[in-house]
């Protein structure tokens, strides 16, 4: 019942806030930091990173949410975003978490060991 509750709420975003913007030309990408601020709950990487892309104009695919912490006692939070020059250089340069969570990548499951039958 919390999961539709959930997926059913908006985030209203406040504003966003750019605080640093640095660029790294040996890993093609743009590294930028911020402050979000919203209404409701903290806003999950989906709907910052859609935000942050169209803040900065830049392509959807091509933004990696590498952190999002919230500040206590208010309603915003701190940000660090990737914003990479193609969708092939953020998968080559990110983490596997990063993708994982991003839904970029599958997470893989170990398969559980056989139980060995008993002799009857």
């Amino acid at each position: 019942m919390s999961d539709k509750v959930k997926k059913d709420a908006k985030v209203v975003f406040l504003d966003l806030k750019i605080i640093e913007k640095k660029e790294q030309p040996l890993l093609k990408r743009t590294s930028v930091k911020g402050l979000v601020g919203f209404e409701s709950s903290t806003p999950s990487r989906p709907e910052l990173r859609k935000k942050v892309s169209e803040a900065l104009k830049a392509d959807e695919a091509n933004v990696a949410m590498s952190s999002i912490r919230t500040v206590f006692g208010e309603k915003k939070a701190a940000f660090v975003a990737n914003i990479y020059s193609s969708p092939q250089d953020l998968d080559m340069y990110e983490s596997v978490v990063t993708l994982t969570r991003h839904g970029l990548r599958q997470k893989k499951v170990k398969a559980a060991k056989e139980a060995p039958q008993a002799k009857a």
